[in-house]
């Protein structure tokens, strides 16, 4: 792997920054705070059309984590 790619990968403003990306930081403090209330990681995953295990990593704070998003 290239540094210039290892770097990208690893610089959270790459997330918010990319076309393909389904998520920005408003959306998953969103997620955490939806949550927290009791919303179902399911329902959550089809209301930001992501797969659940998606919803699961950012809930546990093993995605996302490094953005700064609470």
């Amino acid at each position: 792997i290239s540094k210039s790619r290892h770097r990208a990968a690893v610089h959270p403003e790459s997330y918010t920054h990319s076309k393909n990306c389904k998520l920005t930081e408003d959306r998953v403090r969103e997620i955490r705070r939806l949550a927290k209330c009791g919303e179902s990681r399911m329902a959550l995953a089809k209301i930001y059309n992501v797969d659940k295990s998606t919803i699961s990593l950012i809930v546990r704070g093993k995605s996302w984590s490094k953005t700064g998003v609470q």
